[in-house]
């Protein structure tokens, strides 16, 4: 969506109007910047006590002699410093700045063409280098970067749609989703420090493990779905808006709200369960990767895996990609057979 000067936002079903100008009249965009709005409140999922989030584009920092400090709430520089224009060359990173008669905070933060340049960099490296590595991906992006790609792939332009078009061209939010799907995607470390407790007896941390562990591996899937955003907080609302598969959905619903167990049985039984339904999540996953021309999947990709078997190293080696293996293959083997 490309917006004008003249156009306003309505957000919280209509009970709130921003104005594009308002926006631009506290962004101080100049010919040749671009800018995005983008943010809960935008894609119609924030409350009252949300943000909006504007991501401005430009060829040289701001400074605070760019700016009127006066007229915002809080200005940051890039090292977190509060920018209150006593220091003129001070560099400005983020402005936040409320929309009057509201508690809704706007949040617009700067970055140059250079640095969006570099990300566009990293993004396709890492996915290079996670389409030839599948037992592992620990190249990552900050949490600040992965937010500033899911507002730009859901969003309104404000300034430079045509720049703005071909940067989510160059990315690609295949190639996004992907990254995330495997930072998150059966995690062997996580298996292990649940089978650890398992074996321990320690069975509340291993039923408080198993749920996060659960968690994360429907999160992961939702990003299969089409699912742009890293944090947990929307994970539901996201679901929902993506229509997931409604028995999926529900089963996860379920166990998220299990508790109150009486006995050891009932919290086997519960750590269980969630991996019986990680294994259902993995079996639904691979169609949808599978459907990507760029994602290794199928006798492709379980040949990469293949690969980093280590016989010296025995059952670990052997246990590792089997459940790596998970994500690409419609195997027999259940997670709870590793659980006696």
């Amino acid at each position: 969506m490309r917006l004008t000067e003249l156009d306003s936002l309505h957000l919280l079903d209509g009970s709130v109007k921003l104005p594009v100008q308002f926006i631009l009249d506290n962004a101080y965009l100049t010919e040749g910047d671009a800018a995005f709005v983008g943010g809960s409140l935008i894609e119609g999922l924030g409350n009252r006590h949300s943000d909006v989030d504007v991501h401005v584009l430009v060829r040289e920092t701001l400074t605070a002699s760019m700016i009127r400090p006066q007229n915002h709430y809080r200005i940051l520089s890039r090292d977190r410093t509060l920018v209150d224009g006593e220091l003129p060359a001070q560099d400005v990173f983020l402005i936040h700045t409320v929309i009057p008669g509201t508690q809704i905070k706007i949040d617009i933060e700067y970055r140059t063409f250079a640095e969006v340049e570099q990300l566009v960099s990293t993004v396709e490296e890492i996915f290079s280098y996670a389409t030839r590595s599948l037992i592992l991906l620990t190249k990552t992006l900050p949490v600040r970067e992965m937010a500033f790609l899911h507002r730009m792939f859901n969003c309104a332009d404000i300034q430079n749609t045509e720049y703005l078009d071909e940067l989510r061209e160059r990315i690609g939010i295949a190639r996004f989703l992907y990254l995330m799907y495997r930072w998150k995607a059966s995690d062997f470390s996580v298996l292990l420090d649940i089978l650890g407790a398992w074996e321990n007896n320690e069975l509340i941390r291993c039923a408080d493990l198993a749920r996060e562990n659960m968690v994360t591996q429907f999160h992961a899937y939702c990003h299969l779905c089409g699912n742009t955003n890293y944090h947990r907080k929307w994970i539901i609302p996201y679901a929902r808006k993506l229509k997931v598969e409604k028995t999926i959905l529900s089963r996860f619903e379920s166990l998220l709200l299990t508790g109150s167990f009486l006995t050891e049985n009932e919290l086997k039984e519960f750590i269980l369960h969630t991996f019986d339904f990680c294994d259902d999540l993995f079996r639904a996953g691979v169609p949808l990767i599978e459907s990507q021309e760029e994602y290794p999947s199928g006798e492709a990709a379980l040949r990469l895996l293949d690969a980093h078997v280590k016989e010296e190293a025995g059952e670990y080696s052997d246990m590792e990609v089997i459940y790596r293996k998970k994500a690409y293959s419609i195997n027999g083997l259940s997670i709870r057979e590793w659980f006696k």
